[in-house]
């Protein structure tokens, strides 16, 4: 018994002496809201109603857990299987208190539903640095040019 005391004597001093400086051990506010897991994750749904400006552009406004416009641009379109397209874009969704944005990947089918999945990649204002990540599920008119959609996950800041 005696041989298990003295290596226990002995990290409980150590423990001790190594908690016994503030510096190194203190939480201070500052460390706490640089910290990542200070940081706040909100869900989200966002309801968007939007219009093609271009073949690879377009804008709308959203409403739901936050209000503001959105725009986004087609960076990449290939056609796959049973007419299906595949499509890579980006978004910038703006609110009156900042901006965050997306990078995408979606698959749209010959008739017009879509489903898409956004990973968000920072934003000003409140959002910066934001990350976190969407779905959205709607539909797009080819007629028109204009869609709704859906768009359901949570930001982080």
């Amino acid at each position: 018994m005696r041989s298990l005391r003295i290596p226990a004597v002995l990290l409980a001093t150590a423990l001790a002496s190594g908690c016994a400086q503030d510096a190194p051990t203190a939480l201070t506010p500052e460390t706490v809201a640089n910290s990542r897991s200070a940081r706040s994750c909100e869900n989200v749904t966002l309801n968007l109603a939007g219009y093609f400006d271009s073949p690879t552009t377009g804008a709308g406004t959203f409403t739901g857990d936050l209000e503001g416009t959105m725009t986004f641009q087609i960076t990449e379109a290939e056609q796959r299987g049973r007419g299906a397209t595949h499509l890579h874009f980006v978004h910038t969704f703006t609110t009156d208190e900042g901006s965050f944005n997306t990078s995408d990947i979606a698959v749209l089918t010959p008739s017009g539903q879509f489903n898409e999945r956004l990973t968000i990649v920072g934003g000003t204002g409140i959002y910066e640095g934001a990350s976190g990540s969407l779905t959205a599920h709607g539909w797009i008119d080819s007629d028109t040019g204009t869609g709704e959609v859906t768009y359901r996950g949570q930001i982080c800041t």
